[in-house]
């Protein structure tokens, strides 16, 4: 099916009041394109020149209607089930990936030139032993949970069926994240409110090597990977090592509250997951885009935004 000819880069965003999407629009709108974010939820009346869409993007109707209002040149689907606490082992990831699957194929036959998913770290075989950081091309994608598998299911259905069409695809394989707007529930929040009450807090893990990156320079990489021409998977992370004790030693450093930390003993179930650390050969020398904010800048602006209040979006 012939599309219509594109005179602007335009955006359709999903998700795009979440914890990731909202840090995609400035950078968006800086790479020059017509942003248009769509929200089950709300809209973020402090990013200004991005148009707003309220839908349902488990709904096919709305799905196809955003496509027929909006037409876009390209899109950047990070809508997903994100329920903290659930959507590991979720039943819904699969419905979730139903839904981008149909919508891949609506965006096709409507025009679409360029289609970016938020793909995820859990895509792949989480090594037990094994510190060698997870590489795109050679690291093995064996899934531990429903959630990895669907979004790795999601994205061969569509690396599958266009990968050899004019449609341009490429996922972003999010590794870990936080910063503003994150669930208080998640690791460096849950440290952070913690020790702002007093209270102490236990790192049961505290062996476990992580990969941590601000959510703004997820968000830029992401906005910079949808403006780019390369095509498959891209980690998007810092390429650094930290332990969770690590991590968890700076924030209490950085509030005056090291004595308040407790640290379990490291455990074989510990070690199976023991080494989540990306190769970012391919984010900075193709995407050319790369770790700007140091996990220090990056915690001392969580720790800020903690301590504004709790009446906080997330």
């Amino acid at each position: 099916m012939t599309g219509p000819i594109f005179n602007v880069k335009r955006v359709l965003v999903t998700g795009a009041s979440g914890f990731i999407g909202r840090q995609t629009l400035a950078p968006l709108l800086r790479l020059g394109y017509e942003v248009h974010a769509v929200s089950n939820l709300h809209a973020i009346d402090s990013i200004t020149d991005v148009i707003w869409h309220k839908a349902n993007f488990l709904d096919r109707s709305h799905r196809q209607r955003l496509l027929d209002d909006i037409q876009p040149s390209h899109i950047l689907h990070l809508a997903w089930y994100v329920e903290h606490g659930k959507f590991w082992m979720a039943p819904e990831n699969k419905e979730w990936s139903e839904a981008t699957i149909a919508f891949a194929q609506s965006a096709a036959n409507s025009g679409v030139t360029r289609v970016v998913l938020a793909g995820t770290s859990a895509e792949y075989e989480w090594p037990a032993t094994s510190k060698t950081p997870l590489d795109e091309s050679t690291s093995p994608l064996n899934p531990s949970s429903p959630y990895g598998t669907e979004k790795l299911r999601a994205w061969h259905s569509l690396w599958n069926t266009y990968g050899d069409t004019p449609i341009s695809l490429a996922t972003g394989r999010i590794f870990m994240l936080y910063g503003p707007h994150e669930n208080p529930q998640r690791f460096i929040p849950s440290v952070i409110r913690s020790l702002m009450i007093r209270r102490p807090f236990r790192v049961s893990t505290p062996y476990a090597y992580r990969d941590f990156l601000d959510s703004r320079d997820v968000g830029k990489a992401l906005a910079m990977l949808l403006d780019s021409p390369v095509e498959g998977p891209v980690n998007i992370a810092s390429g650094k090592t930290v332990t969770l004790a690590d991590v968890s030693r700076l924030i209490a450093s950085l509030m005056d509250r090291e004595n308040l930390l407790v640290f379990g003993e490291p455990t074989s179930a510990q070690n199976a997951t023991n080494y989540v650390v990306a190769n970012t050969a391919r984010l900075i020398n193709e995407v050319k885009s790369q770790q700007s904010i140091s996990l220090e800048s990056g915690v001392r602006n969580a720790i800020s935004w903690w301590k504004q209040g709790e009446n906080h979006q997330w």
